[in-house]
């Protein structure tokens, strides 16, 4: 029997009510909708912790936070508990994590990662490791778009927003998207060469890109225009 392909996507901070599949008029959402059609779509999920870490490892390891140990953002997946990449491992899988981690950090938990990239909420971790492929945007451009990030204004205790002029390529969001299209692509292409490569996986954590000026075109045409203002496409 072929063995199925899977692309896990966590986002970072988002309500099931910000999508169009779970009824969101505003913001459209077509290739969520169809991975939607084409799948199972989950109408009663909760998480099990408002916090990151016990978040992610939960829907890791398929075991409440407290069951392993970890209840706040410090404590990340312990040693000696079945997650799910231990068990894609052993199943046969090429596996990658592209994005925010911020759930495993020991040794023999990262080996299981074929590929692994990190990038985070304040942007690239230390010297930018990337293990399996190469980046797909400068590094240094990456870096200064994500200066103003970690220091915007604050304009009131709960909001702050920036408005910079660095290409949208260059943000977390853009950058995380581009190297998992490259990874499942560079995978694709090994099987149709010939490759007995098994069938890739891609583990991807999504981060909330910065406040950024927009100024039409693409970035207006996720939003159906009847429902919402902004300013006036470019001619």
């Amino acid at each position: 029997m072929t063995r199925p392909n899977v692309l896990f996507i966590m986002c970072d901070q988002l309500k099931a009510t910000a999508l169009s599949v779970y009824g969101n008029r505003v913001c459209v959402t077509p290739s969520l909708e169809r991975l939607a059609r084409q799948g199972v779509t989950v109408e009663n999920a909760i998480t099990p912790h408002p916090l990151c870490v016990p978040a992610r490892t939960a829907i890791m390891a398929s075991r409440y936070p407290h069951q392993i140990g970890t209840r706040r953002n410090e404590t990340l997946m312990p040693a000696r508990v079945t997650h799910a990449f231990s068990v894609w491992k052993s199943a046969g899988y090429t596996t990658g994590l592209i994005g925010k981690n911020h759930c495993f950090d020991r040794p023999e938990d990262l080996d299981l990662m074929d590929v692994r990239g990190e990038l985070w909420h304040r942007g690239l971790q230390g010297d930018a490791p990337l293990k399996g492929m190469e980046w797909t945007r400068p590094v240094e451009d990456v870096r200064a778009a994500e200066v103003v990030r970690a220091d915007m204004p604050r304009q009131s205790p709960r909001i702050s927003y920036a408005v910079t002029d660095f290409p949208e390529e260059d943000y977390g969001t853009s950058v995380i998207t581009a190297q998992t299209e490259k990874y499942l692509e560079d995978q694709a292409a090994a099987a149709d060469n010939g490759g007995d490569r098994p069938p890739p996986l891609c583990a991807v954590g999504l981060v909330p890109g910065p406040a950024r000026a927009v100024r039409g075109g693409a970035a207006l045409r996720q939003y159906v225009p009847s429902r919402v203002g902004g300013p006036a496409t470019e001619s």
